[in-house]
């Protein structure tokens, strides 16, 4: 099946006022908070969470329409307080690419088998994660959590009221039925999750594998930026997002097309994780039926989609029901 290249035609929404420095990788202007206030809305943190606390990690919130407000990179876990500390008491949900809760003393969680089982085939398979790793025990993603009250749960907050968007909104995938998954016992604290960008973004871009983008010994740093540029084109064919013409954004696009060196790379791709996982957190919250939530709270959980999909519209995902025996 041939890759769906998305289309450049929808218009975007303009973005938020922003400070005028943007850098790429970790600087402590990425730390500052904005000049202009954050509003008082619902607000989708994704962070790319690095295992380690001294390696780089991406990060990105969005609006409650999903329009992207800020991205960057930080490091250690008091750089991610200071860099989310515009938005405190405005996030519904974050959604981290981290092993998140982590119950198992040996091999892999059963989440972990089910997933690689589900997406093996399109090269999205997941790392096992388990209490003899000393970076898991106890996860960096779960530490995190309990600094700063995030709920880690399979069960979706309240879906926030969606902020007005243009046309072409995802607001047509929220599940509205009947079997909607129930709400968090306390709507006002944010949830966390954890997430896994690689089969999230071949059912959502409706691929038939993996974008090529992380580092493989096979992979050359020219093959790498073809495929960052595939992942990028495809982000900003995401309406909700509102990518392109954003100061942010196009800070980004300038890295990608001066990149020459493997840690250019890193840091590109950390960020664009970030954002995706700011998607990925938007479309939980705002009861997208896109995603379902595989495992449970005790053993580990992934929200992910129920499975590979055939290419489709990134405005309106298929609604497949949730696989059996797997909460929503």
């Amino acid at each position: 099946m041939p890759m769906r290249q998305p289309t450049r035609t929808r218009r975007p929404v303009p973005p938020p006022n922003r400070p005028a420095e943007v850098t790429v990788g970790p600087n402590p202007a990425n730390h500052v908070a904005p000049t202009s206030p954050p509003g008082t809305g619902a607000r989708y943190a994704g962070i790319d969470l690095a295992w380690s606390a001294r390696n780089v990690s991406g990060i990105a919130v969005v609006d409650g329409a999903g329009r992207l407000l800020d991205s960057g990179a930080v490091t250690s876990d008091d750089d991610v307080a200071a860099w989310l500390a515009p938005h405190a008491g405005h996030l519904a949900v974050v959604a981290l690419d981290a092993p998140l809760v982590v119950a198992n003393a040996t091999g892999s969680r059963p989440v972990e088998r089910e997933l690689t089982r589900a997406f093996r085939h399109v090269d999205a398979g997941t790392y096992p994660s388990n209490r003899a790793n000393p970076l898991f025990d106890p996860p960096r993603a779960l530490t995190l959590a309990q600094r700063f009250g995030w709920r880690p749960t399979a069960q979706r907050p309240q879906p926030a009221p969606l902020e007005p968007t243009g046309p072409g909104s995802l607001e047509r995938s929220r599940g509205t039925g009947t079997d909607a998954p129930a709400p968090t016992t306390d709507p006002g604290l944010a949830v966390a999750v954890e997430t896994y960008p690689h089969p999230a973004m071949v059912a959502l871009f409706g691929l038939d594998r993996v974008i090529p983008y992380k580092p493989r010994p096979s992979r050359t740093l020219a093959d790498r930026l073809v495929a960052l540029d595939t992942l990028m084109t495809h982000l900003e064919a995401v309406a909700a997002l509102a990518l392109p013409g954003h100061d942010r954004w196009t800070a980004l696009r300038e890295a990608h097309a001066r990149a020459t060196r493997a840690v250019d790379l890193k840091r590109l791709e950390d960020e664009l994780d970030g954002i995706f996982c700011a998607h990925v957190a938007w479309l939980w919250g705002t009861g997208s039926t896109a995603l379902v939530a595989w495992g449970d709270d005790v053993e580990g959980f992934i929200v992910a989609p129920p499975g590979p999909v055939a290419p489709g519209s990134l405005d309106s995902p298929p609604e497949p029901a949730a696989p059996p025996g797997r909460p929503t």
